[in-house]
């Protein structure tokens, strides 16, 4: 996938009246809810980060490799341009990432479920932190449609609630910071030298 990415996402506190009204409004289970795990690299003097660039190793049934570039507000909702691809093997992207001068930056899992209305897209996110709704959709219109029909608070879109969270995210620099979402803190290990192993978390 390479294009541009149009989206804003919301801090909710009932995700369970969020899912009724998107059955209510029709919208298709694309994405049942999966459990994720999520590393962001950077360089050691924090090249991407600096320059509101992301560089996102996942695994959920798949693994995918994806960046994403500085975002802007368009509209009043946020555009960025994002490149993702497929991979074969966690372990193997990881130590290649390493390789290239990329290290963890942070850790993080989620649950995500994942639902379409017509050309617009849907994701619950499950997080230690809080539940969020992602809407992503190919125009701005779409975006404030869906977020009227699901009743969710403008004033709650992220990164505004950001600022009132901020305290209960462990985002230190200069090693990776981790949130899970079970208390197997033993569930991710550095994945370098030999100790990347993925836990069994199903």
């Amino acid at each position: 996938m390479d294009g541009q990415e149009l989206e804003v996402k919301y801090y909710i506190q009932d995700k369970e009246r969020v899912r009724y009204a998107l059955q209510d409004a029709g919208a298709e289970l694309i994405k049942p809810r999966i459990h994720e795990v999520n590393l962001k690299f950077d360089t050691k003097d924090h090249s991407l980060s600096n320059k509101d660039r992301i560089l996102r190793l996942r695994q959920d049934t798949k693994v995918y490799l994806t960046y994403k570039g500085p975002g802007e507000n368009a509209d009043r909702v946020f555009a960025r341009q994002e490149i993702e691809l497929t991979v074969d093997d966690f372990q193997t992207a990881c130590t290649m990432l390493n390789a290239l001068g990329y290290q963890e930056l942070m850790t993080y899992e989620k649950y995500r479920t994942v639902y379409a209305h017509q050309a617009i897209l849907v994701t619950v996110d499950e997080l230690p932190i809080g539940d969020f709704v992602e809407i992503e959709a190919p125009s701005a219109e779409e975006i404030f449609f869906m977020s009227d029909l699901l009743g969710l608070d403008w004033e709650k879109r992220w990164p505004l609630v950001l600022r009132q969270h901020r305290h209960r995210l462990k985002l230190k620099r200069g090693r990776p910071s981790d949130y899970v979402t079970h208390k197997r803190a033993a569930f991710w290990r550095n994945c370098t030298g030999g100790r990347g192993e993925l836990a069994n978390h199903r």
